[in-house]
């Protein structure tokens, strides 16, 4: 079910490259350019990328229409940090991304972090980065759009199964560009998330997945009888949420 109060959801989603970073001396210290210049460690950029939004699907997490930031990362990941701009102006100066001070949780079974951040009222970039061993991992600057969009639901995703196939569908969202797609079991655990591109997803094809969060050494499986949630985002080239929604489900056939 989708609860009725604004939340913002961020979310980390895998693009892919690495740039070299410029070094900047006079950078002011809390800004995102200040922590590349201080750190003896390499930075590679792109490997995950921010995706926003605000429906009001959160409202039991925090009040006072928080901003809700989920991160993909590894187990050994640590020091994760959130970089805001004041504008919609020069995402790619590192110079103008301050820093917001947050506590993290371990959440979603492992795949996912989250983060809770209040007060963003108008439309700005945002950046986040973590270590991983020696090196620092930041993501490309997306579009925070509280001011001017509001994440839409999508009104119905379909589940077809026989006894050999599980398919899902939903409807195409306009200005869509990627679809995370999750399923949870009964204890809120993750069985399979993964972006594609398509609005379908047959379960466990992975020949139309953008990335798959699960670990390549995972088979999952479904087992019939099973109580099972779908949840599907539907995320734009910028990085905003255009749409969500959710769906249970109980198998007649494991798969």
């Amino acid at each position: 079910m989708i609860n009725k109060t604004a939340t913002f959801i961020l979310i980390l989603l895998f693009i892919g490259c690495a740039e070299d970073i410029q070094v900047n001396n006079s950078a002011s210290e809390g800004t995102l350019q200040h922590f590349v210049d201080e750190s003896v460690q390499s930075v590679s950029i792109g490997v995950f990328s921010l995706q926003t939004g605000n429906h009001p699907s959160f409202e039991e997490e925090v009040d006072n229409h928080p901003v809700l930031a989920i991160l993909d990362a590894p187990d050994s990941a640590y020091d994760f940090r959130l970089y805001l701009s004041d504008s919609l102006r020069f995402p790619d100066s590192l110079g103008t991304f301050q820093r917001i001070l947050m506590d993290v949780d371990p959440e979603m079974r492992g795949i996912f972090r989250l983060f809770r951040l209040r007060d963003i009222k108008q439309d700005r970039f945002m950046r986040a980065t973590y270590r991983v061993g020696d090196s620092i991992r930041m993501s490309v600057p997306i579009t925070l759009r509280n001011g001017s969009l509001r994440t839409k639901d999508i009104d119905a995703i379909m589940v077809e199964e026989t006894e050999e196939t599980l398919n899902l569908n939903w409807e195409s969202v306009a200005g869509s560009d990627l679809y995370l797609v999750t399923i949870k079991d009964a204890f809120g655990d993750i069985v399979s998330s993964l972006y594609t591109y398509r609005n379908s997803f047959r379960f466990y094809d992975l020949r139309f997945a953008a990335r798959n969060l699960l670990s390549t050494t995972i088979d999952p499986k479904l087992e019939a009888g099973s109580p099972y949630e779908i949840e599907v985002m539907a995320i734009s080239r910028r990085g905003w949420i255009n749409a969500i929604g959710n769906r249970k489900m109980t198998l007649g056939y494991g798969h």
